[in-house]
């Protein structure tokens, strides 16, 4: 009897030597692919062809596989073999086939009973076959005696797995001891080096339904089956099973692995998306949230001088271009830039028109349903203060002059001279000039009570830090109350105009958009 021993065999059931027997085998399932792809094939190995499901032969030339169908059997016959003679076949109609042996096989019918308990059959070279006992096998074999045999001898066990019992008869007759007393089989002892630990040593016979299992420092002991379910990921599996993870669950290496999804993608909690590049190529996009955040999930710590908005692509028929609309870190207005450069988030450019139901602003200037504003700022600023439509109010006046003004009414009056009221309450040119009325512009408050309080005049350099400069009032020593007279210089002596504030100290606050020295000039009271 031989034991073949098997590799890459994986039984999901057990394997019961002593009873022959091996219950719910599941051989190699492998696609069409794989199945081609096996190196070296032998004739008789099958698989399971999981693309087509249908089970495959290999027939020593292709792989074949195992069809059910229905036909008509029209001739049935049997071909002679070596040692063995055939009459009768085919049989196409009805009859039967006679199967008759020769030669050898012949001489085997010839041979009787066994001697005594324990021979075996060996040829003559003659022909024919004899009884020899097991000594006599044993020097036939090379193995010498029982107490001679090297300790790297092994022994072949059918391949049919017949019952143990005559396993240690034939290992008995054989004067190769028991089991216990065999020598570890090794992989050198085995020529298809099939086994790959460094030697075969079970321990004890095991019980039915046990398994041989590795205990990782190279042996092996009968253990009892586990039945692992989840050995093929099946999409049905797959499936069943995703709804069990209760903890985080990583896909991947995390290094260089894509995960793609041909269909629907539902997050039913919170997505956190990091890295340094997330494209959304949906043509619709619906977010919930009314608020979008731009420029982090927390508070900056500093000015990073990038700029905050949406760029954009568009094409406008002969190029394609960036534009962008947003908030500019530079200038801290909101802007916007059809035809963009992004430099590291800063985006430059010339200002586009930005229109607003019948309000347009764009190069030319302002724009009220279809008609430009030629009017220029100071023109409009004329109409400040005004609280009602400006045509009624000069329907509303006089058409002819009475009162005062009755005495120049048809005269003109001495050029540049002040008006005053004469003794009749009409109006009169004076003797003081235009040039000398001149002389109080800028006068906020009586000018003898200016003249008779000492001024006072503060200069110095101060340089702003993150856009700012603070002057004490025990610093520049004036009276704020008065709003003293603030002059500020750069660098190159000339005069900028900078936010100037005064708080309820006294404490002047200058503010820039760019840090630099500057001299600040102070006239008032002290």
């Amino acid at each position: 009897m031989a034991i073949a021993f098997l590799n890459n065999v994986t039984i999901d059931g057990y394997l019961d030597l002593g009873k022959n027997e091996l219950r719910n085998a599941r051989i190699d399932n492998l696609t069409t692919a794989e199945i081609n792809a096996i190196s070296s094939p032998v004739a008789g190995q099958i698989a399971y062809d999981s693309t087509i499901n249908k089970l495959k032969f290999y027939n020593g030339s292709a792989w074949g596989s195992i069809d059910s169908g229905s036909g008509t059997v029209t001739s049935v016959g049997i071909t002679a073999g070596a040692g063995t003679t055939v009459s009768g076949s085919p049989v196409t109609t009805s009859g039967s086939i006679t199967v008759g042996v020769d030669g050898v096989l012949e001489d085997l019918d010839t041979l009787g009973a066994a001697a005594s308990d324990g021979q075996f059959i060996v040829a003559t070279g003659a022909g024919t076959f004899a009884y020899e006992s097991g000594a006599t096998v044993r020097t036939s074999l090379g193995l010498g005696t029982a107490a001679t045999a090297a300790s790297n001898s092994f022994l072949a066990v059918a391949n049919d797995l017949s019952d143990l019992n005559e396993v240690d008869a034939a290992r008995t007759n054989l004067g190769l001891g028991t089991l216990a007393t065999l020598s570890a089989v090794g992989a050198a002892q085995i020529t298809d080096d099939s086994v790959g630990a460094a030697e075969l040593n079970v321990s004890g016979n095991g019980t039915s339904g046990q398994v041989l299992t590795s205990d990782g420092d190279g042996t092996f002991s009968f253990t009892n089956k586990t039945t692992n379910t989840d050995t093929d990921v099946s999409v049905g599996n797959l499936t069943s099973r995703l709804s069990e993870i209760t903890e985080n669950v990583t896909i991947g290496d995390a290094t260089d692995v894509t995960v793609t999804t041909a269909g629907n993608l539902t997050v039913t909690g919170d997505l956190t998306v990091s890295g340094t590049t997330t494209t959304v190529n949906s043509t619709t996009v619906t977010v919930d949230d009314p608020i979008f955040t731009l420029g982090g999930d927390t508070a900056p710590g500093s000015d990073d001088n990038k700029d905050r908005g949406i760029e954009f692509r568009w094409h406008n028929g002969s190029a394609a271009k960036v534009g962008f609309f947003g908030f500019d870190d530079s200038t801290g207005f909101f802007t916007f830039i059809p035809d963009a450069t992004n430099s590291s988030e800063v985006f430059s450019g010339t200002q586009g028109t930005i229109e607003v139901r019948g309000l347009r602003l764009d190069d030319g200037g302002l724009v009220l349903n279809g008609t430009a504003v030629d009017a220029t700022a100071a023109e409009l600023n004329y109409v400040d203060g005004v609280t009602s439509n400006i045509q009624t109010q000069l329907n509303a006046k006089q058409a002819t002059i009475t009162g005062a003004a009755t005495t120049i009414d048809d005269t003109d009056l001495t050029a540049s001279r002040a008006l005053v009221s004469n003794s009749s309450g009409k109006v009169a040119v004076s003797a003081v000039t235009s040039t000398e009325l001149g002389y109080l512009d800028g006068v906020t408050s009586a000018i003898q009570t200016q003249f008779s309080t000492k001024t006072k005049r503060y200069n110095a350099d101060v340089t702003t830090s993150s856009g700012t400069a603070t002057i004490t009032a025990s610093t520049h020593g004036l009276v704020t109350d008065e709003l003293p007279i603030v002059q500020v210089y750069n660098e190159t002596k000339v005069q900028v105009f900078p936010e100037i504030s005064f708080n309820t100290d006294g404490d002047l606050t200058i503010t820039v958009n760019t840090d630099a020295t500057l001299t600040v000039m102070m006239v008032g009271l002290g």
